[in-house]
């Protein structure tokens, strides 16, 4: 089975942590079926429907997972929808994460944002123990806004995702779809930059988050075996020197995958 043979190298190499989240289809099914001991899970909560009590909604999704993921605590929990804050009750929701918390059925607490921006009214209501962002070549928002230190000085936890951009800067230049030609001279940098640093592009996404100290985990997908034996192999030894900066792009139409028009 992939997903067995996924797990064991995963464990072989030392990865111990997980991330999982309730939108993922049924992945905390068919992880609670293999053997969790030992591995630091940590899942994301729905957005809270209108119309939906928020700490109900929290209470019961966080059983939920814990009943699929076959486990007795979770390392974390995080609210999937950033705009879930905004709600009229969302002191409750946070009340309501901090009991289960201190409960002992999680570990930590926190977010998933998708634009750095939003930590400063998030952080007014809602004291998270994880923030998980974007942070990839070109979406360098976290660093630049000055959150990245931030978050650390206060030390939260910062979960860097989308490293490779969804994917998109790990596609030959020829497989880039038409919507983003209007980047593609950013994206034929990147490709050079790589051939004269002779690195491969793979190593040169997993370098950026993996060389900021305050990065605590990088979280990258995987479907295939050889997919994350290649992951591993690149992600040794960051490059410290590696400061490719003016790649970086403030035009969400490009780094926030939410404003993608269907491809």
């Amino acid at each position: 089975m992939t997903i067995g043979k996924i797990l064991t190298f995963a464990r072989k190499t030392g990865i111990q942590f997980l991330d999982t989240a309730v939108s993922y289809r049924t992945c905390e099914q068919k992880l609670g079926s293999m053997n969790m001991n030992g591995w630091s899970l940590v899942t994301k909560i729905p957005k809270v429907p209108p119309h939906t009590e928020g700490s109900k909604w929290v209470f019961q999704h966080v059983f939920s997972s814990i009943r699929k993921l076959n486990q007795p605590k979770l390392y974390g929990v995080l609210l999937h929808s950033v705009e879930d804050l905004r709600r009229r009750d969302a002191p409750k929701m946070v009340d309501c994460l901090r009991a289960l918390k201190k409960q002992g059925l999680m570990e930590k607490v926190g977010v998933s944002i998708y634009c750095p921006s939003d930590l400063e009214f998030v952080l007014d209501v809602f004291l998270a123990d994880i923030v998980q962002a974007p942070m990839n070549l070109f979406d360098r928002r976290l660093e630049v806004s000055g959150w990245l230190e931030k978050l650390h000085r206060k030390k939260i936890e910062i979960h860097a995702r989308s490293v490779f951009l969804q994917g998109l800067l790990l596609m030959p230049l020829e497989k880039i779809p038409k919507h983003f030609h209007p980047y593609f001279p950013l994206f034929e940098a990147f490709w050079n930059a790589c051939k004269r640093e002779k690195v491969a592009p793979l190593a040169a996404c997993l370098n950026y988050p993996l060389s900021k100290s305050e990065v605590t985990k990088v979280l990258v997908g995987v479907e295939t075996l050889p997919q994350i034996k290649q992951i591993v192999q690149n992600a040794q030894k960051p490059n410290q020197s590696q400061d490719w900066h003016w790649l970086g792009s403030s035009d969400e139409r490009l780094i926030n995958p939410v404003l993608w028009k269907t491809r």
